[in-house]
């Protein structure tokens, strides 16, 4: 497990080889298109914005989260932070589906590991404002990798603005897993 701070940034890490390579070939065996889920409340039939929110977790998904909390050292030292733990979303993304660009300015912070993408260009794009053409650091698709942003308000108590999207349709007869994580003290 590495995760490391993005050159210009004290608020985004990286997160490569995130839990045990074991784990991610035990992932690729399950059938996540019939998986138990409930959707998204963003999720629409018709837009881009096509995601399932997979439950109960399994036991793999439970072992796979308790070894997510083995990173929460290294990102209280990168990040100046005292996280003890953290909660997870297990999440499907259909084909059609787009991210947005937005912030999650509202949270303390968040935390997204691929699990399985149609490729490394189904990652996402951080922007230095909402302006496309301002690209600040691109995170790739890979399997087992992520990233880590810290939103929490800055000393004069104004919340960063970090935008990011995933802008890469999913196509037809893939999907892209991920988790998000949220960390609590």
């Amino acid at each position: 497990m590495t995760v490391q701070r993005i050159k210009g940034s004290k608020r985004l890490l990286s997160i490569t080889q995130a839990v045990d390579q074991n784990y991610l070939h035990q992932l690729n065996n399950i059938d996540w298109l019939t998986y138990s889920w409930i959707r998204d409340e963003y999720y629409h039939e018709n837009s881009t914005f096509r995601r399932r929110i997979l439950q109960p977790h399994c036991d793999l998904m439970q072992i796979i989260d308790s070894a997510i909390l083995q990173l929460i050292p290294q990102i209280n030292q990168l990040c100046n932070t005292e996280y003890m733990t953290c909660g997870s979303v297990w999440h499907l993304c259909e084909n059609g589906f787009v991210c947005p660009l937005h912030t999650d300015g509202h949270k303390p912070n968040v935390m997204i590991v691929y699990w399985q993408t149609p490729g490394p260009e189904f990652g996402t794009t951080f922007y230095n404002s909402t302006d496309l053409s301002d690209i600040f650091h691109e995170f790739a698709g890979i399997p087992n990798t992520g990233f880590f942003v810290n939103y929490e308000p800055f000393d004069d108590g104004i919340w960063p603005e970090m935008w990011h999207a995933s802008l890469m349709s999913v196509p037809m007869g893939r999907y892209r897993l991920l988790t998000q994580y949220e960390f609590q003290k």
